[in-house]
């Protein structure tokens, strides 16, 4: 039997709500030549049915069971067993774009000094309603320097990496039981260089009680370790002020404060009035929540307004077709302006700007309105 060209990395745990979906945002990715291994760890509620039910009708589907041990130990179980020349990771609630596996094996055919690529991702909350687009650093540079400061470097349910990389530095860390993504990418970084697509591949479900959320303090602790190590097998200095980056702990109006930020400034009106409320509603106290509620609503009003004579807003929505149950093609989608210091495309018509960005590849079609 032929060796895959994907393997894709799925653990899960409890997560009957969305494991259909996400099965089958894979199952119907346009390259077809991967297998699919997912990693049952532990789950007592309907998972092991619904997984049975796809590996008997879909061979490319591969069950491992084991007793709950916890995301990084479940991501080096599914290692062990991966036979693909590269390999995806996927999360048991998220949803791949259709062209996603497709576009991450052409950029590393013709890269061949990455070993790893991520994308850019579209915000979903639990129900599947958009709260809009997050764009990351695209160039190896700005992967580092991001990363050097403690903060993410690709998203990584979009982590598509070599898996002859991955097995040379022995997979994930099994002593970062949170942050294991970091610690991956800054040895990642030592072998070779990483990216990010600057088109979007995934729906990236948020959840108030994601484990970034629930544990901030443990997040933080072990990114410092990770940076730490790096520099020590670099023989470069800590930075200093590392450590003293205490992270306050955050309530779930936190969360739902920034989403409706980000729905506000990507058109999505009233999912940004939704979350507003939903923020009041946790902590009325607190005057940001007031306050962003004060700006979704103004915009709700302003919006007609300005429309009426002509004038510009400040925040455009994001022009593309929202569809999760069909699992629309969201890959005309490409980065508007972010606050990165490089070139960017062109919404309207995937053009390419900027010598930094020449080499990345990026859609031509143009990109279609949702409806809010």
């Amino acid at each position: 039997m032929s060796l895959p060209v994907v393997s894709v990395l799925m653990p899960v745990y409890n997560g009957a709500r969305y494991l259909a979906a996400a099965i089958d945002s894979i199952r119907t990715q346009s390259l077809e030549d991967f297998e699919l291994i997912i990693v049952d760890d532990g789950s007592d509620d309907d998972t092991p049915i619904i997984l049975r039910a796809y590996a008997d009708r879909d061979a490319r589907v591969r069950i491992l069971r084991q007793d709950h041990q916890g995301l990084t130990r479940s991501l080096n179980t599914g290692l062990r067993q991966l036979r693909g020349e590269f390999v995806a990771r996927m999360d048991a609630d998220d949803v791949a774009c259709p062209d996603r596996f497709l576009r991450q094996v052409e950029f590393l055919r013709a890269h061949l000094d990455h070993v790893a690529v991520g994308s850019c991702v579209y915000w979903i909350d639990a129900a599947g309603e958009p709260l809009g687009p997050e764009y990351w650093p695209l160039t190896n540079d700005e992967i580092e320097q991001r990363l050097g400061r403690g903060h993410g470097g690709l998203p990584h349910p979009t982590l598509m990496a070599r898996r002859a990389a991955l097995m040379r530095l022995g997979g994930y860390r099994e002593r970062f039981t949170v942050a294991q993504d970091k610690d991956l990418w800054l040895r990642l970084l030592e072998i070779g260089k990483l990216a990010n697509l600057p088109t979007i591949l995934l729906y990236y479900r948020q959840h108030a009680e994601s484990i970034s959320s629930r544990q901030v303090e443990l997040q933080w602790r072990m990114t410092c370790e990770a940076i730490e190590d790096a520099c020590h097998r670099r023989h470069r200095p800590v930075p200093t002020r590392l450590r003293s980056k205490k992270p306050r702990p955050r309530g779930p109006e936190h969360l739902y404060r920034s989403w409706s930020k980000r729905a506000r400034r990507s058109g999505l009106d009233r999912i940004a009035r939704k979350y507003a409320r939903k923020a009041i509603a946790s902590a009325p106290w607190q005057p940001a929540n007031w306050w962003q509620a004060l700006l979704a609503y103004a915009q709700s009003l302003v919006k007609p307004l300005a429309a009426g004579v002509g004038m510009p807003l400040a925040h455009k929505a994001v022009e593309f077709e929202y569809d999760v149950a069909t699992r629309v093609d969201l890959t005309s989608v490409v980065a508007p302006q972010t606050p990165y210091d490089h070139a960017r495309q062109v919404a309207a018509t995937g053009t390419t700007v900027g010598p930094t960005r020449a080499n990345l590849p990026g859609p031509s079609t143009a990109s279609r309105r949702v409806g809010h």
